[in-house]
């Protein structure tokens, strides 16, 4: 789960767990500023792709297989435990989400068919083997990043049916001159 460092005496919010002192800060602003390492805040551009993610969450994520296999979800369709699909309580049906797993990285690009998990301990539930792509047998600590229609890579996931595999469909390997993602032709949908 997300940890929330506590209030400091004005009720903002910390961001650090400890106290920096003003000259200790200034001082390091400074020196970050004049090696390059931190831009003002009038030279740093927005994040406003608009193949940014549009929504995040970290939490706790299961799976669900074999005994739901084949029953109605809430979006009316058939569970299908070896597609690459997940259910979440808030998230609308039909969106796409990137699903990581912050212990080794390994990510996937799921549908969201259905509502749960029911246990309040879960903020995710991966189909089987949405699950076993990125490397959870039982329950792991993940980032949900909700993504577009009109991104990339859910546009090769719907073109190519859903994808069978856990590497991202779009490598990071630059931008053409429109500043659209670069594919990498060394990735293969099974």
């Amino acid at each position: 789960m997300l940890r929330i460092h506590p209030l400091d005496r004005s009720g903002r919010q910390r961001l650090l767990p400890f106290r920096i002192s003003p000259l200790l800060g200034a001082s390091l602003a400074l020196a970050l500023l004049a090696t390059g390492v931190l831009t003002s805040a009038r030279a740093v551009q927005p994040a406003t792709s608009k193949h940014r993610p549009t929504w995040l969450q970290l939490g706790r994520a299961t799976w669900y297989g074999k005994q739901f296999h084949g029953r109605r979800t809430a979006s009316g369709e058939k569970f299908d435990m070896h597609a690459f699909t997940a259910a979440h309580r808030s998230l609308p049906l039909g969106s796409w989400i990137r699903v990581t797993n912050t212990a080794n990285l390994k990510s996937v690009l799921v549908r969201v068919n259905d509502r749960g998990p029911m246990s309040q301990k879960y903020v995710v539930d991966l189909s089987y083997q949405a699950a076993q792509a990125i490397g959870i047998s039982g329950f792991a600590d993940v980032r949900i990043d909700e993504l577009r229609k009109d991104d990339p890579e859910v546009l090769l996931a719907m073109n190519a049916g859903l994808p069978r595999l856990s590497a991202p469909l779009i490598e990071d390997t630059g931008a053409n001159a429109e500043g659209m993602p670069v594919l990498d032709p060394r990735i293969a949908l099974r």
